[in-house]
């Protein structure tokens, strides 16, 4: 896990030196890693997100099975422990968990303008600060709206 994710860092690193729209740059600093630990032994790593100023993050919910504690670290190095789970979808292997928050939390705002294809959309990996890189792609296609 943590060599397809330094993978994936390096082989996206090229692409950070495009120019990016100003939110996207402002977006980069709502993701953060997830280190879970069980018995103080790390057990696994992997990309999330902040999704409120109450220190709500989305993360796979992979990262938790048979892990006993958790630490979200956000995109200037900060390490916030998990406070507790919100909410877990194993349909769609999703989970909610809470950091203790501060006024400095960055997160995602939901879009409500709708893709069309050809637009352009940006895809932020995790790294801390300079770190942090963006994979840009083209939409092809739009199968449904919800």
């Amino acid at each position: 896990m943590r060599l397809l994710f330094l993978f994936l860092t390096l082989s996206f690193s090229l692409l950070a030196s495009y120019a990016q729209p100003k939110s996207v740059k402002n977006g980069m600093k709502s993701v953060a890693g997830v280190v879970t630990y069980s018995n103080g032994v790390m057990k696994a790593d992997g990309p999330a997100f902040f999704v409120s100023a109450n220190g709500d993050v989305i993360t796979s919910g992979r990262l938790f099975a048979g892990a006993d504690s958790a630490v979200v670290i956000d995109y200037n190095g900060k390490v916030r422990p998990v406070v507790n789970i919100v909410a877990k979808d194993d349909i769609f292997d999703c989970v909610k968990v809470r950091v203790a928050a501060d006024k400095k939390i960055k997160y995602l705002v939901p879009s409500e303008t709708k893709v069309n294809v050809g637009d352009e959309l940006f895809m932020p990996t995790y790294g801390v600060k300079k770190n942090a890189t963006v994979e840009s792609f083209k939409v092809v296609a739009v199968d449904s709206v919800y």
